[in-house]
């Protein structure tokens, strides 16, 4: 009974948003149909979903391959980005002289356009995965450091002065108090950092692709096929939705 009660509270929780979709994806079909705009400059949603479906041979894509490669370059990206990003928190948090050395570089990098630092990065690494999972983590890892630095910092000083005076050791102080209280701003940063991730990707695939689903939109500008574009927009907001509440699931999991 209980499950079935969570399951409508669930259901009522997403109905507004689901509603909105449903209703401007209706008035954009309309406005198309009525005012016979072009296709080339705005497809109507059924277009873009038979698109989206390979329902048209004349835009027929092999979508699965091309967002298998884009979540893993979104995924190793992410994970990398909470890797550093939490390692170089704790630097900054227990070291006053780390933080004083990183910060300004980690401001510097993030203030970079990652656009213009793409190319460099294809000069680098080359032109495989690499690069556009190095522009998702120079894009994601930046609010990793602030938020977990934050949180480590934001404890209860006289909890700390007690765990002192009991002679407990620094690590065990992160352990017991300092990571736990670090837990929901950890979560606020995982969940900027996983869109900033599929942000990044698409970047990387804008610069220099031949797969990918911002190569689709690349390739969908210059050869004028604008439902391509808008299918591969689709398909890489649902990507950008599902990642995004898949961190929001493990954040309740660990009820924050």
């Amino acid at each position: 009974m209980k499950t079935v009660t969570q399951a409508g509270k669930t259901v009522r929780e997403h109905l507004p948003p689901i509603g909105f979709f449903v209703a401007a994806f209706a008035f954009w079909e309309v406005l198309v149909r009525v005012t016979g705009v072009s296709e080339f400059l705005l497809p109507a949603p059924s277009t873009i979903f038979s698109v989206m479906l390979n329902m048209q041979r004349a835009y027929y894509v092999p979508w699965i391959h091309h967002i298998r490669l884009t979540l893993f370059e979104i995924i190793a990206g992410f994970l990398l980005a909470v890797a550093v990003g939490i390692l170089l928190a704790v630097f900054i948090t227990y070291s006053t002289t780390m933080e004083k050395t990183l910060m300004p570089v980690i401001v510097f990098v993030e203030v970079l356009p990652k656009i213009a630092v793409a190319p460099l990065f294809l000069i680098w690494i080359g032109y495989g995965m690499e690069p556009k999972i190095a522009i998702a983590f120079l894009i994601a890892f930046f609010p990793m450091v602030v938020n977990t630095a934050t949180g480590l910092r934001d404890v209860d000083p006289d909890l700390i002065d007690l765990l002192r005076i009991l002679k407990a050791s620094k690590i065990q102080v992160f352990a017991k108090v300092r990571f736990p209280s670090a837990i929901p701003h950890i979560m606020s940063g995982l969940k900027i950092s996983m869109t900033s991730a599929v942000i990044g990707a698409i970047v990387g695939e804008f610069v220099a692709s031949s797969e990918g689903l911002g190569y689709l939109i690349v390739n969908a500008q210059s050869t004028l096929q604008t439902p391509m574009a808008f299918a591969s927009l689709f398909y890489i907001a649902i990507l950008g939705l599902i990642l995004f509440g898949a961190v929001s699931l493990m954040g309740r999991f660990f009820k924050y």
